[in-house]
């Protein structure tokens, strides 16, 4: 196995990395890696982060023309899902309820946009990939106690360009957060149906480089109860994923 990564990825110490390619991170990276393919021996590839995913998507034909072999996907449900506005946009179509949601971009006017969402609210970007070159892995969402704090914070966030989603913040224990997941095959049949619960989040631990863990417990889609006044079910969660084409 070959990996393409930059040099402080846990990839690198893997028993199954034969090679490591360290092509960097951050601005140009897609571009970089689309370049070391363009000459390198035909092989398969395996999209491990949200960059690589949306090189494949934008980048399909051309990758394949190298001689290499790209999992197989919807492209334009790979980019969806890429996208929290969009994301968001289908689970509402697909009668899953959600949180409410303003995108925010600059120039925008944020007390408008803030308007129809309680505060605490939460601050994150559209694309995850793109916010996290500027501040990396320790955070994916900002919690926004109130109207001032989130001027500061939209103060340093606006000047990088990217489009920002304001979220509802949905109460609950810390031990609520329920997420599905499905395996299907080309006809969109669900062949796996598996749930993960967290039972335990926010621990104020946050490791510098690499992933967010938390304890989590998993069983197959039928075992899951969700909490008392959960917005989701795996039934709800299995319609969106239909509904998408995912």
């Amino acid at each position: 196995m070959i990996a393409l990564g930059h040099r402080v990825d846990a990839v690198r110490s893997s028993r199954s990395c034969h090679e490591f390619v360290d092509l960097g991170a951050h601005e140009g990276v897609q571009e970089r890696w689309l370049q070391w393919l363009a000459t390198a021996r035909a092989g398969i590839l395996l999209s491990c982060s949200d960059d690589a995913l949306e090189l494949v998507a934008r980048n399909r034909p051309q990758i394949e023309a190298a001689g290499h072999q790209a999992m197989e996907a919807d492209d334009e449900v790979l980019l969806a899902m890429l996208d929290k506005h969009r994301t968001y946009e289908l689970a509402r179509a697909a009668g899953v309820p959600a949180p409410a949601t303003a995108l925010l971009g600059p120039g925008d006017d944020l007390a408008a946009a803030a308007a129809g969402i309680p505060f605490p609210l939460g601050l994150k970007p559209r694309h995850t990939h793109l916010w996290q070159r500027h501040f990396g892995l320790a955070d994916k969402v900002l919690v926004i106690e109130d109207g001032a704090a989130l001027e500061r914070e939209w103060a340093r966030n606006e000047p990088l360009g990217l489009q920002m989603l304001l979220t509802e913040i949905i109460p609950g224990p810390d031990d609520a957060y329920h997420s599905y997941y499905s395996f299907g095959d080309e006809h969109g049949r669900s062949l796996v149906e598996v749930t993960k619960h967290s039972i335990h989040r926010d621990s104020g631990w946050r490791p510098t480089t690499g992933s967010i863990t938390t304890p989590r417990r998993s069983s197959s889609a039928g075992d899951c109860t969700p909490p008392s006044g959960c917005a989701a079910s795996p039934a709800s969660s299995s319609n969106a994923m239909r509904a998408t084409g995912s």
